[in-house]
């Protein structure tokens, strides 16, 4: 059937219509005519599948990844890159009047570089051949593709990648096999400036000290972790994971501040865009008392800011991440800062102190009622929202509605040619 592209839905997707229904339609850009077919219908929409392009937009280009149309990562490759920011801005004001009813003009920054600025890899494993292969699951299915290099990656990180699959060949390990659970399951990698740390997640347990013996003759390997895991979702315990050879921590240099990162701790994937969101944090800080801040991580916007107040709390559920923040106050000797294992609503309960600003940068999800509610019940002048989901932010905005204005707000393309955007917002609390 013949399709107009009307918009850019919220994953990144065309959105055409047909009789009243939406069609969402992937690899397509507004202004498109295509030739499709409908692969799924529901009561209120259908998914569709582009078969041609028959009046092609001038915001197209061609995707450089020869996996692209197998992947679905990058959900913006096929679109120029300045076109790509006009669609994020969108994405974002249109969730801020569907979910708030604000109509708002929100900037968004662009990245210097979007290709290899991904500073992590998490890769699923497989064996061809009698060797061991990492790639990725297609999009909507459990097949695996092999795939060779990732663009988004850092160029060193991928480097290193083929270095370690080299080392773990020549050691003739297998992949994992759900019949006796035995074999390696995924290659965790993360690049902090010219070091790396490494987790290796395999399924039954086995002596690893060949493993550190290999593997340590990459000079440039300073952290390895194993995990011995048959859970359906092997990424989602990180309880298990034990250090099998190096450092703790790897340093992030930030400004004039170290960071203590651990292999386990949250860390942005994108340094470059997550410093300049940092920077606009602290811009939209002033000096006050008490500053409050949940879901911190490893505490770089708290000990960035820690200086401007007498006090500063800090809670954060992750053991890893807590770790990491209590060296980093050390290391910082941000002494005024005080830090809690604890669910952000219980830990902000706790809190009896008047609150000057309170700074959040909740999961996907947002903030649940319960942290909603202790929120409207405190004394907080200023919310310091960091979303990565527009839909969450806004709903949660407009929950908080009742007693706060957004005073300001920005968007940064934290993660490009993907459809995912960062939002800042500042909340100040409404006059009486």
């Amino acid at each position: 059937m013949k399709l107009e592209i009307k918009k850019i839905g919220i994953n990144g997707e065309g959105i055409a219509y047909y009789q009243r229904k939406p069609v969402f339609i992937d690899n397509v850009l507004p202004g498109e005519v295509v030739d499709a077919h409908i692969t799924e219908q529901r009561d209120n929409y259908a998914f569709a599948k582009c078969d041609r392009i028959l009046a092609r937009s001038n915001e197209r280009t061609e995707p450089k990844c020869r996996y692209y149309d197998e992947c679905g990562g990058c959900q913006f490759q096929h679109c120029k890159y300045p076109a790509s920011l006009k669609y994020k801005k969108q994405i974002v004001e249109e969730a801020a009047y569907k979910y708030a009813k604000e109509k708002l003009d929100i900037e968004v920054t662009g990245a210097k570089n979007i290709y290899g600025y991904r500073n992590e890899l998490k890769l699923p494993v497989r064996e061809y051949d009698g060797e061991l292969a990492t790639g990725m699951y297609l999009k909507g299915s459990n097949r695996f593709k092999t795939i060779n290099a990732c663009l988004i990656h850092d160029k060193e990180l991928e480097e290193f990648r083929k270095r370690v699959l080299k080392v773990l060949n020549s050691m003739h390990l297998h992949a994992y096999s759900s019949r006796n659970h035995k074999g390696l399951r995924y290659l965790v990698i993360r690049k902090i400036t010219d070091d790396f740390q490494m987790k290796l997640i395999f399924g039954e347990s086995f002596d690893t000290a060949n493993l550190v013996k290999q593997l340590s003759r990459l000079k440039e390997l300073k952290s390895l972790y194993v995990e011995f895991n048959r859970n359906s979702d092997p990424l989602i315990n990180y309880d298990q994971s034990k250090k099998i050879y190096g450092k703790d921590h790897l340093d992030l240099v930030i400004d004039d501040k170290t960071f203590k990162v651990g292999m386990n701790a949250f860390l942005q994937l994108n340094i470059s865009q997550a410093i300049n969101i940092y920077h606009y944090v602290s811009s939209l800080i002033d000096p006050g008392k008490v500053l409050v801040e949940e879901y911190s991580g490893i505490g770089i916007m708290s000990i960035m800011n820690a200086f401007k107040f007498e006090k500063v709390y800090a809670s954060e559920l992750s053991k890893d991440s807590i770790e990491c923040f209590t060296q980093n106050i050390k290391v910082n000797q941000a002494d005024n800062i005080q830090i809690m294992e604890a669910d952000a609503y219980k830990h902000l309960v706790s809190i009896n102190n008047h609150i000057d600003y309170l700074l959040v940068d909740p999961p996907r999800s947002g903030m649940d009622h319960k942290m909603i509610k202790t929120i409207l019940s405190k004394e907080i002048d200023n919310i310091i929202y960091v979303s990565c989901n527009p839909a969450t932010l806004f709903k949660n905005i407009d929950a908080l509605k009742s007693r706060y204005k957004i005073e300001e707000i920005r968007s940064y393309d934290m993660h490009c040619l993907t459809a995912h955007v960062e939002t800042v917002a500042k909340l100040s609390k409404k006059d009486r």
